[in-house]
């Protein structure tokens, strides 16, 4: 997002248009602005998401965790498929058709939705979700806390090994 349209914003959006609340940080609100998106949020609830245009923008965020059965990874999408579809294309296609061939040999005349429902699983928005930093420390949030900070969909939100 170009700085003219952050400035054009910021004004409008500095005090929280539901609460009057103007902090951001330590839980009472965040500001986020990345190459496309402008984000408000405050800690009464109030949330908005507009393009670099000033128009709101509605985007559905889900946590998805997939291959359960392994080295489970989380990546961030608005629905199953495109998780899918974006960790395929991160693995560069390998798995995935040995776990396709796996799940219908187990599971004959299943369909390939069918192993999408199986494989890639929504994850609840109050589940505690916990990252294991570099230096040993660990961070615990919902789900849904931790979306709040993601600005890009579908992206990659992190593994069970690493």
């Amino acid at each position: 997002m170009n700085a003219s349209a952050v400035f054009q914003l910021i004004p409008e959006y500095i005090n929280c248009p539901k609460c009057g609340n103007d902090q951001i940080g330590n839980g009472e609100g965040k500001l986020i602005v990345s190459r496309d998106m402008f984000i408000r949020s405050c800690k009464c609830g109030f949330k908005i998401t507009l393009d670099q245009n000033g128009k709101e923008i509605n985007i559905t965020k889900n946590l998805y965790r997939l291959n359960d059965d392994g080295v489970a990874e989380w990546v961030v999408a608005e629905t199953k498929q495109q998780a899918f579809e974006f960790a395929d294309e991160i693995w560069g296609g390998i798995g995935r058709d040995e776990y396709l061939k796996e799940f219908l040999e187990d599971n004959p005349g299943a369909t390939f939705e069918d192993f999408i429902d199986y494989f890639v699983v929504e994850e609840d928005m109050e589940r505690l979700h916990t990252f294991f930093k570099d230096n040993g420390d660990r961070e615990t949030k919902t789900v849904r806390e931790w979306l709040d900070e993601v600005t890009e969909v579908p992206s990659y939100f992190g593994c069970s090994d690493y």
